[in-house]
């Protein structure tokens, strides 16, 4: 059953999620996050009742849109699901992403304010955000 699990959370994660790397909270820091968002709450509260993260109402832009619900996990928690799910993942594109994130996980040194780290950390945001780039 977990293997089933797993594998139908991967195909929702590549139609709906997204992994990014984006600024952190301190200046100069980056940090990986996922985000999956349906309007259905029911696939999002599964994702935040297995791995934890935030799970909130996002209320519609447009009076022809409906309210969704969006389910993101940042560092850690991020890094985990993607162990998870990895094994699963079927499109390309998708586990391009995957691993770029893991790297980037496993290559985290905690704490350090080494500027050649953070540059580093920035190329894996700078790659991410060319993999995310629409159209790729």
């Amino acid at each position: 059953m977990e293997t089933e699990l797993l594998a139908w959370c991967a195909g929702m994660f590549e139609g709906e999620g997204t992994v990014t790397i984006s600024s952190g909270g301190r200046k100069g820091y980056t940090v990986l996050r996922v985000q999956l968002q349906m309007t259905d709450e029911d696939v999002p509260r599964r994702f935040y009742e297995r791995w934890g993260g935030t799970l909130r109402l996002v209320p519609r832009r447009r009076s022809t849109h409906r309210d969704s619900w969006a389910w993101s996990a940042g560092s850690a928690t991020a890094a985990r699901f993607l162990y998870d799910i990895a094994p699963y993942v079927r499109t390309a594109r998708v586990r391009e992403k995957v691993a770029l994130a893991l790297e980037y996980h496993e290559a985290r040194v905690q704490g350090s304010r080494d500027p050649e780290y953070r540059a580093r950390r920035w190329e894996f945001k700078d790659r991410m955000a060319e993999l995310n780039r629409r159209g790729q």
